[in-house]
């Protein structure tokens, strides 16, 4: 349903005028380029509902503009949020809904001109007298507390007037919905999770229908269900209710896949399913909403466009501290940027902030920061463990509202610790290249000015075994960062193997100052394929020197002995590798580095020590 753009729209301490182009910020007018603004008003019309960026493209840009699409509307987004003073990663306004479009979740007032004039009349005017109540209520618009106060006023003047049987709010007749756990893979502790978050607090949300004739059976009510396999219509029965939703929750090629049923209890026929709905792993949030969303559309509940925008907006749980959501925020961009030293960073920036403000957040990051720090060969597997799984567990403990917490102790027993289960699921490990390369395609286009992005796009094609193709993907990062350090990482290894050598080293020179191991790994490699083999083991030297006052992952010297033709020495440092579990060992099926090793007796051996069948 859509908004009447007649008279100003209100949200928060912002006006905006459409039929004047105009956005005021307590009555100051604010500077609003046109795309942005039009952007804003078509959200404002359809508050609480996903507008789509195809709808957003039609409407605000020429016809038939394609090329450049994304990135201008990216643009016109970060504008308008700058604008607001919002942000993408905690949205009050303009939300993102991941590969669909945007919406507007704050609550919004649209006043009339009449209204501001009936307003500016005394409070004893006969005018105030003749408000009609129905009209008022209709286009009031506010959240929460204020809202229900809004009709407890509409109420009391209705049972003045006509006795409370006139106002039609409790004439709805009651129905009653179970919302069962949804159903997960066993032992899967991350999917458990999810489940947990979305049973509680969907159940929580429809709970909150029970003013417009819905009664939602608690949690405590439902909870011996979870886990185990059950007829809906059995458990409805037993519930007492008439309604009773269920789902499933797995994941299918990285990303959360959900299942979803209303089903009748009278006649167990299904009123309606969704399936195979997708999400990234850490969009359970953003999930749990668009479920809502879905599901308050089929219950048998009218609420008008506003209510329903008050339903789904997102409500914190705790006020964020400004200081510690700058500190957070800083720590995030540290977190993209991918260096040693960077990382380091965002983890104190995060510590910082707790000391400020508890909250889950910083928890989460902090566990995903060690685990990504193994990742990248920066710190060794058996601290990245314990770190991440430490503070994982803090971020469980207390309210891991943006699964931070669960979502980084899911990637210390995928990517440290190879669980059979886990490996047969890893795309990159198994070479199930075409899959990987299409969801970094979707994050690249929800992310287009992202330098990482493309970093570990250029790094998959690298495995995949197409050089020109990662080349290219790291001259677009170096386009948004020409001075970032894993981009001219990324390019020196897609040179490395194009044997471009020279071009190479020069790319891992750029490196140095980011990622000064990489860096020395990089060009050692390069000058003992460049048949420089002295110059490379003088490399080689200096970094048996630096492991001995810092951690250096045995990859990085099998690499090296790799290149200069040490079979031995590579092999013993690649077992080193494998029994300590360093994550991009995973990769050794598919990885060019150990291209001269692979017709080797004892490669095999190493592929099995990983857990992967050779």
């Amino acid at each position: 349903m859509h908004r009447d753009p007649g008279g100003t729209i209100r949200f928060g301490i912002f006006e905006v005028d459409p039929a004047s182009g105009e956005l005021r910020k307590h009555g100051t007018r604010l500077k609003l380029q046109e795309q942005p603004f039009q952007i804003l008003t078509a959200l404002l019309e359809r508050p609480g509902e996903i507008v789509t960026r195809e709808e957003l493209r039609r409407r605000v840009w020429p016809i038939d503009t394609f090329v450049g699409f994304d990135h201008g509307l990216y643009s016109a987004i970060k504008r308008l949020r700058n604008v607001l003073g919002d942000s993408a990663e905690v949205p009050r306004y303009v939300e993102t809904v991941s590969r669909r479009g945007y919406r507007f979740i704050a609550p919004v007032e649209t006043i009339s001109h009449a209204n501001r004039r009936l307003t500016a009349q005394p409070a004893d005017s006969d005018a105030r007298q003749s408000l009609d109540t129905k009209d008022t209520a209709a286009k009031i618009q506010t959240p929460g507390t204020h809202r229900w106060l809004v009709l407890a006023l509409l109420i009391a003047g209705a049972v003045s007037v006509g006795g409370l049987a006139a106002y039609p709010l409790f004439n709805r007749p009651a129905h009653t919905v179970a919302l069962l756990p949804f159903t997960y893979p066993p032992e899967n502790k991350f999917l458990e999770g999810v489940s947990d978050t979305l049973t509680s607090n969907l159940i929580v949300d429809l709970t909150s229908l029970n003013h417009f004739g819905l009664n939602t059976k608690a949690r405590a009510a439902v909870k011996e269900f979870k886990g185990k396999t059950f007829d809906p219509v059995q458990a409805g029965k037993a519930l007492k209710a008439d309604l009773v939703l269920v789902g499933k929750v797995a994941q299918v090629q990285g990303q959360l896949s959900i299942d979803v049923d209303l089903v009748s209890v009278s006649d167990g026929n299904s009123l309606w399913a969704a399936r195979d709905l997708r999400w990234e792993p850490f969009e359970v949030e953003v999930a749990k909403r668009e479920l809502l969303g879905e599901i308050v559309q089929r219950l048998p509940v009218k609420l008008s466009q506003t209510e329903r925008a008050s339903l789904l907006h997102s409500r914190p749980r705790q006020r964020p501290n400004p200081e510690a959501e700058k500190l957070t925020s800083k720590a995030q961009s540290l977190f993209w940027t991918g260096t040693p030293e960077n990382f380091r960073k965002s983890i104190e920036l995060n510590q910082q902030a707790l000391r400020i403000q508890e909250s889950s957040g910083p928890y989460g990051a902090i566990a995903s920061t060690y685990v990504a720090m193994a990742d990248l060969e920066m710190i060794s597997p058996e601290e990245a463990r314990a770190k991440a799984r430490e503070w994982g567990n803090r971020a469980l403990q207390g309210n891991d509202t943006d699964f931070g917490g669960l979502i980084a102790l899911d990637r210390v027993e995928r990517n440290l610790e190879w669980h059979s289960q886990t490996l047969k699921e890893n795309d990159l490990a198994n070479g199930r290249f075409d899959t990987v390369l299409a969801q970094r395609r979707r994050y690249q286009s929800e992310n287009p000015e992202l330098p990482a992005s493309y970093d570990m796009s250029g790094a998959d094609l690298i495995l995949a075994r197409k050089f020109s193709e990662a080349a290219e993907q790291e001259k677009i990062a170096l386009e948004l960062d020409p001075k970032r350090a894993w981009s001219h990482y990324g390019l020196g290894k897609a040179y490395l193997h194009q044997h471009r050598y020279e071009s190479a080293i020069a790319e891992f020179e750029l490196s140095r100052e980011g990622l000064p191991i990489h860096s020395l790994t990089g060009i050692a490699c390069a000058l003992a394929f460049f048949g420089k083999k002295h110059e490379a083991r003088k490399k080689l030297e200096d970094l048996e020197a630096l492991s001995k006052a810092e951690y250096i992952s045995p990859l990085m010297f099998a690499r090296i002995h790799t290149a200069l033709g040490n079979r031995d020495e590579a092999f013993r440092y690649m077992k080193n590798a494998c029994d300590s579990r360093v994550p991009y060992l995973l990769n050794v099926k598919y990885d060019p580095a150990w291209d001269k090793l692979r017709h080797a007796r004892r490669f095999p051996e190493i592929v099995r020590c990983v857990g992967l069948e050779p």
